[in-house]
């Protein structure tokens, strides 16, 4: 059998990776592949969600949210939090907001509407549906399991692990294009991704009808830290009811 150095692996890693993820090419070319990108690719049998969708009346519903400025900052060795440390991923704020639809609801597609504001966190975030991340201003690849090629939330993982500058950007679920600045630098977020990836969720867990957005806002050590700005938007699904 022909040799396949570990080189020639991560790169076919890689490759496979950059078709399944919505992240740009230079984005992809920045990340260290010997941790991986978003886990192995998993993905549900979205037959039914599919058929569903193209087969029923649509319905449409849409609601505006805001993941408000926190009244307070990172929490110091409170609920899983850590004591401070430079350059640690230390301590965060959760926020949870809910969408909730009708007995037999099938997801067919997600928009996600941003207002024109200043977006502004410290040091780094993390958003997502249903506990898969969405978007991240930090790669967790290596820290986080993969559930049918999507990162899952679980701050135990992620408490504690060196802030690597290197693995910082714009990391975006699979066919996505997101936008945002840099840690604390404000500037103009945006978030859009196909309808493939709600129909995907969506298959994940049929019978769900309360659906779940979490921001996470993550801090090291300083006084301003797990800051982040108010973040508005109107969220979009299109559904139907499957009896």
């Amino acid at each position: 059998m022909k040799h396949v150095s570990k080189k020639q692996i991560s790169s076919l890693i890689l490759l496979g990776a950059m078709t399944l993820f919505g992240c740009n090419k230079v984005q992809m070319e920045e990340i260290d592949t010997s941790i991986g990108v978003f886990g192995a690719p998993e993905p549900p049998d979205t037959g039914f969600v599919r058929d569903s969708c193209a087969n029923a009346t649509q319905k449409s519903l849409t609601k505006a949210y805001n993941f408000a400025k926190p009244t307070y900052t990172c929490e110091w060795e409170k609920n899983g939090n850590l004591a401070r440390e430079n350059e640690y991923f230390q301590a965060r704020i959760e926020d949870e907001k809910f969408l909730e639809l009708e007995p037999g609801a099938v997801i067919c597609d997600v928009q996600l509407s941003f207002n024109e504001q200043e977006f502004l966190y410290d040091d780094h975030f993390l958003l997502t549906f249903n506990n898969s991340v969405i978007a991240s201003s930090y790669n967790f690849s290596g820290q986080l399991e993969s559930r049918h090629g999507l990162l899952e939330y679980n701050w135990s993982n992620i408490a504690g692990m060196y802030w690597d500058k290197e693995q910082e950007g714009v990391f975006c679920a699979p066919t996505g294009e997101c936008t945002w600045p840099d840690t604390d630098t404000a500037g103009h977020i945006n978030m859009s991704y196909s309808s493939e990836l709600f129909k995907r969720l969506m298959a994940v867990d049929l019978g769900r009808t309360k659906h779940a957005l979490k921001f996470v806002s993550i801090g090291d050590n300083d006084d301003e830290d797990c800051e982040h700005s108010d973040v508005k938007f109107n969220l979009t699904v299109k559904y139907v009811v499957v009896k």
